[in-house]
């Protein structure tokens, strides 16, 4: 379909093997009505080999960016905001695997909010998976800042709401640029959610991080109503 309902944007720097993964995953989706945009923002020519490989037979438009140098990840966040042609835009890490519905939960779930963050859970390594026989295994979140379960693995914005308010160029981390963006959403009126049901699974060949325990989550978060479900 086009235009896309979603743009999905992901930011490569060096993560050939984990952007391929990624991409097959995407290849997946239940809903079709979406583009993906890779940016390398290493200039790595294994990441160009990959996605012009997976372009050939990929179920939905596939579109590579290439910086010439290396560039911070907020500047590459504002040349997606730039490139995108839908009017929702979603960023996802290369090192995670979305759900078959991801695509679809991700366009539901800003019918009523103007960012939504989803859930990262962690894929058990070998080792941990023995350790389970044992022992109960808590799924591990990868958080934002803007809610303790939320992740920054997997984000989606409303595009007019990125146009009004950009990305800082000079930020390096998608952390970062998420926890400014929720802050700045709420100081001007703009709705922020954490949806539990917009899943990710986290690369079992990516270092874990842990999750960062809070006493009670950010009054700048809210999960969706029932209407964004």
């Amino acid at each position: 379909m086009y235009p896309p309902t979603l743009t999905v944007v992901i930011i490569t720097q060096n993560e050939a093997p984990q952007l391929d993964r990624c991409l097959a995953s995407l290849a997946l989706q239940r809903r079709k009505d979406f583009e993906v945009l890779v940016i390398d923002i290493a200039n790595d020519r294994q990441t160009t080999d990959t996605v012009v490989q997976a372009q050939h037979d990929y179920p939905v438009p596939l579109r590579l960016e290439t910086t010439l140098r290396p560039t911070p990840h907020g500047a590459a966040r504002a040349l997606a905001v730039q490139t995108a042609t839908a009017d929702s835009i979603a960023f996802l890490s290369p090192w995670v695997r979305p759900e078959a519905d991801w695509t679809h939960r991700a366009i539901e779930s800003l019918r009523l909010a103007d960012i939504v963050h989803g859930r990262d859970l962690h894929i058990p390594t070998a080792l941990e998976r023995v350790a389970a026989a044992t022992r109960r295994v808590v799924e591990t979140f990868h958080p934002s800042g803007t809610h303790p379960d939320a992740s920054d693995a997997t984000v989606v914005y409303r595009k007019d709401f990125l146009l009004d308010h950009p990305f800082d160029p000079a930020a390096e981390t998608a952390t970062t640029l998420d926890r400014d963006q929720a802050r700045r959403a709420v100081m001007t009126g703009h709705r922020v959610v954490h949806d539990p049901s917009l899943i990710v699974r986290r690369d079992e060949r990516t270092p874990e991080t842990r999750r960062v325990v809070s006493a009670s989550p950010s009054p700048m978060t809210e999960r969706p109503s029932e209407g964004t479900s």
